[in-house]
This record gives structure tokens, sequence and C-alpha cells, in this order.
């Protein structure tokens, strides 16, 4: 992980849908396709897949307790 940026995130931004706590976490990495994957086979669930957006890779899921996941790469070779 190269950095780690926490940010506050309406619930309806972040694509969760219920009444208790959450939180968003934005992780900045090397490759956000590996971390996508992981994060899967950890019990994470897609909320974005992979893809590359006005130059930036990201991605987004979602872990078992409904908190957001978020992971940009600015390479924009990050997703073949």
């Amino acid at each position: 992980v190269g950095s780690l940026e926490i940010i506050l995130c309406p619930k309806n931004l972040a694509g969760v849908d219920t009444q208790g706590n959450t939180i968003q976490i934005r992780f900045m990495i090397s490759n956000v396709q590996k971390a996508f994957e992981r994060g899967l086979m950890s019990g994470g669930s897609e909320i974005t897949s992979p893809h590359i957006e006005n130059g930036v890779a990201h991605a987004s899921l979602r872990d078992p307790d409904g908190n957001s996941l978020e992971f940009i790469e600015l390479n924009d070779e990050a997703v073949n």
C-alpha cells in the first residue's frame, strides 16, 4: 500500500444500504486488479469492477460489514 486516505462519505455515494455506521477507506496502490481480486477472495462483494476512468484505474468493493473499500492506481495500464 502506497498511502491510505480516510474520507467521510455518504452511504448512498459509497453504494452502501444500511442503517448503521459505515466507513469508506481509499487505498492508493500499485495494482488495482490484484487488490480487488484479493478483496473478493477475502469475502468482499463488488461495487465497481476494475476499470480506467479519466486515466485513473480504480475499483471498489464492500467488506463483509458493509464498509466501502476503494482502490486507486494512477497508472493507466493498471487494468488489462
